[in-house]
């Protein structure tokens, strides 16, 4: 990241990107009558989740509300097991309690009816939730489900978003990811200086493993003078839909061999690119490994003068860049990106993605030039830019400890997780890759 520029902010420029999220409406019936006398608890129910023994009578419960609570005199039936845990019978019985409502309904389908009343005389069932309002589905939206954990990849689903989202999440594992910076800080030793030796073994290196594990990307070289970008391509299904685009800068300063600033952010760009290769999108995405950011943004102010010079517009052409630079220093293991855009657009999409990413926290902020590539955009057309960035600014950047050692995988993970779930939501991810 070059400091030696101030930080601007451009124009705010509006962005669109639907994310119209339905429900069904619930009803829970779920009132429950006066508690009858004391009765003699059962036994609990076994491991297999069978219900406890019956309890004695419970005297007669009344209505009241939603529901009619046990009848008079029946006996207090054990409820049944969760999952094979003991039932939860034993102890006093007590009137009948209140009868589990019916669930809102998902989607438009029907709630589900209540369960028998706790450990007295069984209550009746509450009523069944009322069908849910059928939910339009928009492009890209279904609301994220929070409690996935994706700890390996899950057997393929229903082709849904929520589905494909889950999956190309789960693509991204901090043991796997590791191995690969490792690699590329062995080839970055003393520095990844523009213009080395180094840095172009980097490019190269990094279109040869795409060529061998996402063959179906588009990886060329975008060369001008002495500099090089790589840029990785995948097509979208629908050409009026714009494109998207991602990048972070390879070069390093002298001094360092880079592997935060921005060795995290570019081969995370790639790494990135390799699990999006297996799905479908709306939009055209561009993954840009810049050249020059720490010689004042030359790669991306190079690129996009060139996007805007072939007739690319902001909002239609080009719809979002988002800027990777420094992604992997979390000492104190917070789990958070930092997510920094004047639009809003984005922030909205990252709140929505984020539950598909276990112990992902997210700190909003605003600006369109972080004093890196995003500024190479914002300052030549396209003020529809920012970027996300690690929890606090690594100390050790543009130093000779700027080293593997010193970044924090499991965040470098969830930062790489966060980028392609919002760059497949807002691209408008359909289906999967033949």
């Amino acid at each position: 990241m070059d400091l030696s520029n101030r930080l601007t902010r451009g124009a705010w420029a509006p962005m669109l990107v639907a994310l119209i999220l339905s429900c069904g409406t619930q009803d829970e019936g779920t009132s429950s009558g006066p508690t009858g006398t004391t009765g003699t608890g059962g036994a609990g129910g076994s491991t297999t989740g069978t219900g406890g023994a019956a309890g004695a009578s419970g005297a007669t419960g009344t209505t009241d509300g939603g529901r009619t609570d046990g009848a008079s005199g029946s006996s207090g039936a054990g409820g049944a097991g969760m999952g094979g845990a003991a039932g939860m019978g034993g102890g006093t019985g007590m009137g009948g309690g209140a009868g589990m409502g019916g669930g809102a309904g998902k989607d438009g389908g029907a709630g589900a009816g209540g369960g028998a009343g706790a450990d007295g005389s069984a209550g009746k069932a509450g009523g069944a939730g009322t069908v849910g309002d059928s939910g339009t589905m928009p492009d890209v939206s279904m609301p994220p489900r929070p409690d996935v954990v994706a700890d390996t990849l899950p057997p393929p689903g229903d082709g849904s978003y929520d589905d494909l989202i889950r999956e190309l999440v789960a693509r991204f594992k901090p043991a796997e990811i590791e191995p690969r910076y490792r690699a590329l800080e062995a080839m970055s030793l003393p520095n990844r200086k523009t213009g080395t030796a180094n840095y172009t073994a980097a490019t190269d290196w990094v279109k040869g493993w795409l060529a061998t594990e996402a063959p179906s990307l588009a990886v060329t070289y975008d060369e001008w003078s002495t500099y090089r970008n790589v840029e990785i391509k995948i097509a979208g299904t629908d050409p009026t839909a714009g494109m998207y685009v991602m990048g972070g800068h390879l070069d390093s300063v002298a001094a360092t061999p880079g592997m935060d600033d921005d060795g995290s952010g570019s081969l995370g760009v790639a790494i990135i690119a390799s699990a999006m290769s297996h799905y479908r999108y709306k939009s055209e995405i561009r993954l840009i490994l810049f050249d020059g950011e720490e010689s004042g943004f030359l790669g991306s102010i190079h690129y996009a003068q060139a996007l805007l010079a072939s007739g690319c517009q902001p909002d239609t052409c080009m719809k979002l860049f988002i800027n990777m630079d420094m992604l992997g220093y979390d000492p104190r293991d917070t789990g958070s990106i930092r997510v920094l855009f004047d639009l809003a657009a984005p922030k909205m999409v990252a709140q929505q993605v984020k539950g598909y990413i276990a112990g992902l926290t997210i700190t909003e902020g605003t600006g369109n030039c972080h004093s890196s590539d995003d500024c190479g955009f914002s300052r030549n057309g396209y003020p529809n830019a920012g970027e996300l960035f690690e929890p606090v600014s690594n100390p050790q950047r543009h130093t000779a400890a700027d080293t593997c050692d010193g970044m924090n995988f499991p965040t470098l993970n969830k930062a790489l997780q966060l980028g392609a779930a919002m760059m497949a939501t807002m691209a408008g991810i359909h289906s999967r890759a033949p």
